[in-house]
């Protein structure tokens, strides 16, 4: 009884010991960013430069339209004070950033200037086909997040990654915006507002040894 009471106690030191070093190893784990010579991005060079000095800018390709029946117009479907909101072009911007090859990144830091609203990062390690396009897989952490201005975003990715994909919502440019006469039949009025696209100073990759 005492020698199998012994056995039992040795098997718990060394199951502990086990753990305890596995952990370790998993604490020590390096972490190291990739070099701007190892990224490119075509769309927003600055993104990914190393210069925490240059910012760039989503490109946006989009605008809000409000219109309003405000007037009498004849033959509307609509009465005057009725409203719609609607858009031209798309409301989202995007930017792709290319890693020299498939990498095992471990997480993605992104330092905002403006806010950045409703982020998401979609990965890919195929490289361009017809079917390409479908090969994205989203990244779950933080998804839909809103960044604020002036913040350094974290997002944990644990994937390889060849290609990374950063989508975030336009930005109503209000001091850029207009009131026009509508051709719209049902309205009389339209106030259309142009989109513009979040700034980042830098985008930082960094991959587990």
């Amino acid at each position: 009884m005492q020698g199998r009471n012994n056995y039992t106690i040795i098997i718990g030191l060394l199951i502990v010991a086990f753990t305890v070093q596995g952990c370790a190893l998993l604490q020590n784990t390096s972490v190291v960013e990739l070099t701007p010579a190892r990224l490119t991005c075509q769309a927003n060079p600055e993104f990914v430069d190393g210069d925490l000095q240059t910012v760039g800018e989503f490109w946006a390709n989009g605008s809000i339209r409000q219109l309003y029946h405000i007037e009498v117009k004849p033959g509307a479907l609509t009465k005057p004070g009725d409203s719609v909101t609607t858009h031209s072009g798309t409301l989202k911007t995007k930017t792709l950033i290319k890693l020299d090859k498939p990498t095992y990144v471990s997480y993605v830091e992104i330092y905002s200037v403006s806010e950045i609203p409703k982020i998401t990062l979609d990965l890919t390690t195929e490289e361009k086909s017809p079917k390409w396009a479908n090969s994205f897989i989203p990244v779950k952490d933080k998804r839909y997040t809103n960044v604020k201005e002036r913040q350094v975003a974290r997002f944990y990715i644990r994937q390889k990654v060849l290609y990374l994909r950063i989508t975030a919502d336009g930005i109503a440019n209000l001091g850029n915006s207009e009131s026009t006469t509508s051709e719209d039949p049902n309205f009389t009025h339209e106030f259309v507002t142009p989109l513009q696209g979040a700034k980042i100073r830098e985008v930082k990759i960094y991959e587990r040894l």
